[in-house]
């Protein structure tokens, strides 16, 4: 959830663009994979919208859209509220949408806004280091995600030979399909971000945590790692 401390400047942001023209897209998709995260995603906006209501914000939409994709929302014209990885915030967003809150999370190995990503391989693999992965097949859900790849790439780098260390990525679109590619054999390790949030005094009261496909529940028990904290951005 986000520090109740944002919600003014959320307001601020809301106010301000809504004076210059009708914006009423409002999708928050980047990390929705499962129903649960769907679900707490949809209530999230259900108490945000209420706040905004009560702040005397008009025409704002009753529900999510989940019919465009994450990243062509983010500089869309229409667009009230988005959510961004820092990532592609730092490199291709900064200075062109505007920053008004950062989540919390209450994972084991996370600090207030800054979250890890594991490093998980089969929970029957001999893998058991990170140096163990050297020509290895590697998972990363997206080459601009902090949590998936960036951050995974630099805990290995300083194992790297001339530059190389895994054998093999493949890249499969979300941490869900990361987690499935190693559960399946399709690849040896993935780095998945723990998705879970405190919530704030004036938010819902209650967590909701990510549902890995059941499949892959059993096999995914075995974290080798946890790479450097980053930052998820409201904008």
């Amino acid at each position: 959830m986000y520090a109740s401390a944002a919600l003014p400047d959320l307001v601020d942001a809301c106010a301000s663009s809504q004076g210059k023209t009708r914006m009423s897209l409002v999708s928050i998709a980047m990390y929705v994979t499962s129903e649960p995260l769907a679900d707490a995603t949809a209530e999230l906006w259900s108490f945000l919208r209420h706040y905004l209501a009560n702040a005397s914000l008009k025409g704002l939409p009753e529900k999510l859209d989940r019919t465009v994709p994450y990243d062509e929302a983010w500089l869309r014209p229409d667009l009230l509220l988005s959510q961004a990885c820092g990532y592609p915030f730092a490199r291709s967003l900064r200075g062109r949408v505007r920053l008004v809150a950062t989540p919390i999370y209450d994972h084991p190995g996370c600090d207030g806004p800054l979250m890890r990503s594991f490093i998980v391989v089969r929970k029957d693999s001999p893998l058991c280091s990170l140096a163990d992965l050297r020509g290895t097949t590697a998972a990363i859900n997206s080459p601009d995600s902090n949590s998936g790849s960036n951050f995974f790439r630099a805990a290995v780098a300083p194992l790297a030979d001339s530059g190389r260390f895994f054998g093999r990525i493949i890249e499969t679109g979300s941490h869900r399909g990361s987690i499935g590619a190693v559960a399946e054999g399709r690849a040896d390790s993935a780095a998945i971000a723990p998705l879970r949030s405190r919530p704030s005094p004036s938010g819902p009261h209650h967590r909701r945590n990510a549902q890995r496909p059941r499949s892959a529940l059993h096999h995914l028990r075995r974290c080798i790692g946890r790479e450097s904290p980053s930052a998820a951005k409201c904008a």
